[in-house]
Formats: C-alpha cells, sequence, structure tokens
C-alpha cells in the first residue's frame, strides 16, 4: 500500500510540471496545453502580449519574423504559434525556425523549450511555396502554468501576387525581344 502511496505521489508531482519543454504533438489543433487544467483565460489576450510581424505581405517561400512579447513587463512561461489561412479550418501553413525555442506538429508551429520566464521571443515563419491565399498568426501564451490563453488570432498577412512583379517585366522583355528579332 505504501508503494501505491508513493508511486501515485510521484505521478501527479511529474503531471504538475506538464510540458515545460514545449507543447505536444497533441496540442497542434486545438493549441490548448496539456495543463491538467481547464483554466482557460476568456479576457482579451492582448491585453497583456502582442504579436508583431515583420511584414504585412508575403511572397511564396518568403522568411517573415513574428515577435511575440508581454506588455508592461508580462512575462510568460511558454507559447505556441502557427500560422493558418484566414478563410478558416485548422490547417497550420508554412514552416517555422527560431533560436529561441522548437518546432513542433512536424515543423508548422513553434513552441518554447523551458519554462523560464520570457519577454519577447523572435520567431521565424516561411511562407510555403504555392496554395496559401491569406495568413493569420494564432498564438497560445502560457502566463504561468494554471493561466493561459488559447489560440489567440493575431495579424494578419496578405499573399502578394508575384505574376505583377515577376512574370509581366519578364513578358515585356520577351515581347520586346521577339519583336526586335522579327517573330
Amino acid at each position: 500500500m505504501a508503494r501505491l502511496l508513493v508511486l501515485t505521489a510521484v505521478l501527479c508531482f511529474a503531471a504538475s510540471w506538464a510540458y515545460p519543454t514545449g507543447a505536444p504533438e497533441e496540442a497542434c489543433i486545438t493549441m490548448t496545453p496539456f495543463h491538467n487544467s481547464s483554466n482557460v483565460q476568456t479576457s482579451d489576450p492582448f491585453q497583456k502580449f502582442k504579436i508583431v510581424v515583420s511584414k504585412s505581405s508575403y511572397r511564396f517561400g518568403e522568411k517573415i519574423t513574428v515577435t511575440i512579447s508581454g506588455l508592461n513587463n508580462t512575462h510568460f512561461e511558454g507559447y505556441m504559434v502557427q500560422m493558418r489561412n484566414t478563410s478558416g479550418g485548422d490547417q497550420r501553413l508554412g514552416t517555422w525556425s527560431t533560436t529561441n525555442g522548437r518546432t513542433a506538429c512536424n515543423g508548422s508551429a513553434v513552441t518554447h523549450t523551458s519554462k523560464e520566464d520570457k519577454t519577447s521571443v523572435d520567431l521565424y515563419w516561411t511562407a510555403p511555396n504555392s496554395g496559401s491565399g491569406n495568413v493569420q498568426v494564432w498564438a497560445t501564451f502560457v502566463e504561468e502554468f494554471d493561466e493561459f490563453w488559447v489560440a489567440a488570432k493575431g495579424p494578419i498577412i496578405q499573399l502578394t501576387s508575384t505574376a505583377s512583379s515577376v512574370v509581366k517585366p519578364g513578358l515585356i522583355v520577351l515581347a520586346l525581344l521577339l519583336t526586335a528579332f522579327g517573330f
């Protein structure tokens, strides 16, 4: 009986630490931390946190810096960030890299690697090479173990048509060359 009590205590203690090295793969769709708590905050997360993107538009394959930070000296222990299509659904788009965390969800999300307090983190999103449309930053912020905001929708980044800046000038040059050679 004593062994059972010790085992139970150890398991409860281990579970209380949840995922200090980042969100598990199971959190990829809902972005909800597995903290053995249903204490999801309902207040506006952007009263405490902000998301800043380096560009308001992107081209296929382009890299964008996404910075998440606390407002007014607010610290956070954890995060999960994804880019999703603005047309809805839970499809994650593009890939992530960072020096302050690790990728998750097969590279389509980024999360923390420790529960140490953070005030700001730079993350790097690389757009897919085709077919994504306008995208929006989604973030889960964990201020403390039992105080977190789930899937907060941040800035929208517009897809810039590459046809107007790449194809048309190329077609003009081709047309001029063909005309010059009598075709």
